[in-house]
């Protein structure tokens, strides 16, 4: 595999590319050495990863990352999107005014033959271990949280919006709210 594809075969790569070509657009360069990998979540076919970057300046960058596998095994970045780091910490911040846990979730892709969510738990130190989304329409999409991540992917249609349903490791739900009120493509 020559150098040029070595981002379609890996995941990390194709994200990494995808910011190098464009999606980084702002009036500072970025410095690619600094690119932290904050979290993944992982589905057979579709991933979802937290990236920090920094700019030559100073600046650090987050990104919300949304992947899926084509059928030739490449890599191709569906989504993704960026917050300086004290927009992100403020959106977490105003997010996190209760004392219950919550989910914060980004639509990768909602459409009649697919539906592709995920975003950050936030914790509050309740533990949370899994959160279930039901729909509207009867839909139940389920993930186990994976470094504050959580990831769901259907080829079923899924009627907006969605109840979060938040669980410990003993099952039982600790939070519930609801998630993706209007049609949102952004953190």
């Amino acid at each position: 595999m020559n150098k040029q594809d070595h981002h379609r075969e890996d995941p990390k790569a194709a994200v990494v590319h995808r910011l190098r070509s464009g999606l980084f657009n702002h009036s500072h360069p970025a410095d690619f050495d600094t690119v932290q990998w904050m979290g993944v979540q992982v589905l057979p076919s579709h991933q979802l990863h937290h990236v920090t970057l920094q700019e030559v300046s100073g600046q650090r960058w987050h990104f919300i990352c949304f992947l899926k596998q084509r059928t030739n095994g490449s890599w191709q970045v569906k989504f993704n999107r960026g917050y300086p780091e004290q927009s992100f910490e403020t959106y977490l911040a105003l997010e996190a005014t209760h004392d219950v846990p919550e989910l914060r979730l980004q639509v990768g892709e909602n459409s009649l033959h697919e539906f592709l969510t995920g975003g950050i738990v936030i914790d509050k130190g309740f533990h949370v271990t899994s959160v279930h989304l039901v729909s509207r329409n009867g839909q139940v999409l389920q993930d186990t949280v994976h470094e504050g991540l959580v990831l769901y992917w259907t080829d079923k249609e899924v009627f907006l919006p969605l109840q979060a349903e938040l669980y410990n490791a003993s099952g039982e739900i600790i939070g519930r709210h609801t998630v993706l009120n209007e049609p949102t493509y952004g953190i």
